[in-house]
């Protein structure tokens, strides 16, 4: 009886060791599932961490975009400025010939007026005198231009005539014009000139078919006196 219950007590502590055993094992492998899952989870994530860092960023950078309108923005105000200086030195440059081409235009007006019925309070020694016909052919435009040039002072019409009296060209029909002035004046015919000092020249005409002395004329004002 006691042997039989001394069999009882082994058999049932040799079964609970196998039960034992059997749940540690089974715990063990969970566990080592459980660290298998865990451990695929984590290279899992960390894989797909690693696409995401390795992907390009396109997302347009507000700063560089503003920057670059800014600089547009820039260079187009630059453009206008430039233009509309261009604009400016147009216009001045238009308005100065303007005014320089009104200022030619008086200037040759009050010359003109001036040499021949501005010299009241002058005596006839004094006067500058030039034939109306030479006078109107003189590029008084172009002389004034030189007399400023030169040093001479803007808007000084006395100066400025004697200035044109010593200056101005000789016109190449100097002689016809001359002897249409003459005609024009005395109704006689110029026969032959002869040259005297400077500009100036003795004039003949033909009286009782002998070519006599006239006049003395200047080729460059026209003036001509007996």
């Amino acid at each position: 009886m006691k042997v039989q219950k001394l069999m009882l007590v082994i058999m049932l502590v040799c079964s609970m060791v196998i039960v034992g055993v059997g749940c540690s094992n089974r715990n063990n492998s969970s566990s080592k599932e459980e660290t298998r899952s865990s451990k695929v989870i984590e290279k899992t994530e960390s894989t797909k961490k690693t696409k995401d860092n390795n992907k390009v960023v396109t997302t347009p950078d507000k700063t560089n975009t503003e920057n670059k309108n800014e600089t547009e923005s820039t260079s187009t105000e630059n453009k206008k400025v430039v233009v509309d200086n261009a604009k400016k030195v147009e216009e001045n440059s238009k308005s100065s010939e303007s005014s320089s081409n009104s200022m030619n235009d008086n200037i040759a007006e009050k010359v003109k007026s001036y040499i021949i019925s501005g010299q009241e309070n002058k005596s006839e020694a004094e006067k500058i005198k030039w034939s109306n016909t030479f006078l109107n052919k003189v590029d008084i435009e172009g002389l004034y231009k030189n007399y400023i040039a030169n040093g001479g002072k803007a808007g000084d019409v006395e100066s400025f005539a004697k200035y044109i009296t010593s200056n101005a060209a000789i016109s190449n029909d100097w002689k016809d014009m001359f002897g249409k002035d003459l005609y024009n004046a005395y109704g006689e015919n110029v026969v032959r000139v002869e040259p005297l000092e400077g500009d100036l020249y003795q004039a003949y005409i033909k009286k009782d078919g002998k070519e006599v002395p006239f006049v003395v004329v200047s080729a460059r004002t026209g003036y001509f006196h007996g």
